[in-house]
């Protein structure tokens, strides 16, 4: 139960970091041109440069426990605003990344409605201790049947009994510049 209860919050996460806008369209033709490095002791990972950063000292009592980071496009709509969450989740056991990422993917087959898996890829994540193979998954779905239809890519990693989870959020209509960097910088993530 504890488990569900943290994935869930995973992929709610990129839901929760959504803000009202000024009702400006502007496009993010150019998001792909940079990206800069956020690290931590345990983690670093390159994001969008025209995204803010939210640390927990940021978050609202609504964002979920174990979520670490996020950045936020600076460039709002008023449906929802693209972004990126890591979530950090301790596990009762070990297991491989790539069980955990099929588990994850079997997880949101069964709780989002309208779920659609639109691309799945295998792709090996750095640690300080290797290399490990995960799933770069690519899925949509909302997180109930009158919420938003939303795009989600997401990745994620297990060292030891710790899990990472890396989400990127979207409307299925974003900019592809935007869905092109909130990609780039996904698989910049590293484990230390």
């Amino acid at each position: 139960m504890k488990k569900g209860l943290l994935i869930l919050i995973a992929l709610v996460m990129p839901l929760l970091l959504t803000a009202c806008g000024s009702g400006d369209e502007e496009k993010n033709s150019d998001a792909a041109s940079n990206l800069k490095l956020f690290e931590t002791e345990e983690a670093s990972m390159k994001y969008p440069s025209n995204f803010e950063i939210l640390t927990p000292k940021d978050f609202t009592v609504e964002v979920p426990v174990g979520t670490v980071v996020a950045f936020r496009n600076t460039v709002r709509n008023d449906e929802f605003t693209a972004n990126i969450s890591v979530v950090k989740v301790h596990l009762p056991e070990e297991k491989t990344s790539l069980d955990y990422a099929k588990g994850l993917l079997a997880k949101h087959a069964r709780e989002l409605v309208n779920f659609k898996e639109i691309k799945r890829t295998d792709t090996k994540i750095k640690t300080g201790i290797g290399e490990f193979d995960s799933l770069f998954m690519y899925f949509s779905g909302k997180e109930k049947p009158d919420g938003d239809n939303l795009e989600f890519l997401q990745t994620s990693v297990v060292k030891v009994k710790t899990a990472y989870i890396v989400t990127g959020a979207f409307l299925p209509g974003e900019d592809e510049g935007v869905k092109k960097i909130i990609e780039e910088s996904i698989n910049t993530f590293e484990v230390k």
